[in-house]
């Protein structure tokens, strides 16, 4: 019986730390449409995306969905290009991350002030 609680309590930890969240924050600014090559023409999603630097696309890919969120809007967004201005390298501790964001992205949290804006986000 204490074999069979340990097991169970050993999957349980395990699906605990597959479902943990990696969070952040970074300074989001807009694009320049056209400047970005997509991992793939599928990766847009209703104009929105996001580009992040070499090593975090690395670590997270082509796709991956990132919330970020400022005041109080949240918008999902793909990871679809690395841009070559950005910052961050994952797990290391040393921010600040700095990325872009589509037009689309940037309009949904300042439609009238598209200027680099501080976001949290999660994976």
């Amino acid at each position: 019986m204490h074999f069979t609680k340990s097991i169970a309590f050993v999957l349980l930890s395990a699906a605990g730390l597959a479902t943990a969240q990696i969070v952040g924050t970074a300074l989001l600014s807009e694009e320049t449409p056209g400047s970005e090559t997509f991992c793939s023409p599928a990766c847009v999603t209703a104009g929105k995306y996001i580009g992040v630097s070499q090593a975090f696309y690395s670590d997270y890919g082509c796709g991956t969905i990132v919330s970020l969120t400022y005041d109080s809007t949240t918008v999902d967004a793909p990871i679809c290009f690395v841009c070559a201005g950005c910052t961050g390298i994952p797990n290391s501790g040393a921010e600040p991350y700095s990325w872009i964001g589509s037009t689309v992205v940037m309009g949904d949290f300042e439609p009238t002030n598209p200027a680099p804006i501080t976001v949290n986000w999660d994976i």
